[in-house]
Order: C-alpha cells, then sequence, then structure tokens
C-alpha cells in the first residue's frame, strides 16, 4: 500500500474512531444511565462503542497491523516517546490498555467468546491517543501531499467530536420526543 493510502486510511480510521466515541458518549446522562431506553437505540450505542473500540484497534492494537504507527510514522520511536508522554503512561501501562482493548475487541466483537461479564475499557486514553496520532499524521503532512480532503479531514478532533456529540444529542432528544 502506497505511503498515501496509509496516512489516509490511518486519519480515516482516527475520524470515525472520533465520530463513534461522540455517539457513544452522548448516549449516556451525567449519572451512567442510558439516555434512550428502548431495544434500538442501545443496539445503535452498542454498535458505536463496538466501532470506537475496532478504530483504536486498528491504530494501536497490533504492532503489525496495517495502519500500525509501525508503518505510518516516519519515527517510530519518537512517536512512542511523544504519545506515551502525552497520555503520562509508561510504554508497560500503554501495553496494559492496548491488551484490555484487544481482550474486548477479541471477546466480545470479533470472536464473542464464552466470557459471561463484558468489560468495555476506559475510553479516555483511547481518546487522547487517537488525537495524538491525527495530530501527529497532521504534522508529518505538513503540506498536504496525504491528507488535502478538508471534506474528509477536519482540521483537529476535539471540534470534530463536539460536532459529533451536538449531532448525536440532537438525535437522541428527537428520539424522545417520539416516544
Amino acid at each position: 500500500m502506497s505511503r498515501k493510502a496509509l496516512f489516509r486510511r490511518a486519519a480515516l480510521a482516527a475520524i470515525h474512531f472520533t465520530r463513534n466515541y461522540a455517539y457513544y458518549k452522548a448516549g449516556w446522562d451525567g449519572n451512567g444511565k442510558a439516555v434512550a431506553r428502548n431495544d434500538f437505540w442501545r443496539n445503535a450505542n452498542t454498535n458505536f462503542v463496538d466501532q470506537v473500540v475496532l478504530h483504536w484497534c486498528y491504530l494501536f492494537g497490533r504492532r503489525n497491523d496495517r495502519h500500525s504507527y509501525q508503518f505510518v510514522v516516519p519515527n517510530k520511536t519518537q512517536f512512542k516517546a511523544d504519545l506515551y508522554d502525552s497520555l503520562s503512561l509508561s510504554e508497560k501501562k500503554f501495553d496494559l490498555y492496548r491488551n484490555k482493548m484487544l481482550k474486548h475487541r477479541d471477546s466480545f466483537i470479533a470472536h464473542l467468546d464464552a466470557d459471561d461479564s463484558m468489560y468495555i475499557p476506559k475510553l479516555d486514553v483511547a481518546f487522547l491517543s487517537v488525537k495524538f496520532y491525527f495530530d501527529s499524521l497532521k504534522k508529518f503532512d505538513i503540506d498536504q501531499v496525504y491528507l488535502k480532503e478538508p471534506t474528509l479531514v477536519p482540521e483537529n478532533l476535539d471540534a470534530y467530536y463536539e460536532s459529533s456529540y451536538e449531532e448525536a444529542l440532537l438525535e437522541y432528544d428527537r428520539h424522545q420526543k417520539w416516544e
């Protein structure tokens, strides 16, 4: 796969992660209760979190995965050091977090293992790491050789998260008026 395609796909994975994370988060009130309680919206919210985990794993799951930073960023050693620093995590703690995300993906999304309980890892580290990766892609692509499609690539993921979150709140609000 060409470098241009790798950059673009990694950026799109980060964008899809962010949109689904915002949609997932908007589905919960401040007390940990689902905003919408019918089966359709519960299922939609579960699908949002599944997409969050899948897209994060595309970027950080296995070191030999196609969209892993290992194959995309020019200086992977510096990238890793800066990532861990930005997250205030050691490599060991990040690897523990990665293993939790992989366990959830492998046990409940990809294979539906026989585990009785599903544990969704906290996603704040996932969002921070995806933002770091996305920002790194934009820095490496300063001349916008790879990420020059502004309609597909937001300026930053925080603003994109906020607009996606607001969009989801409107939809959840509309849904509640239907009940």
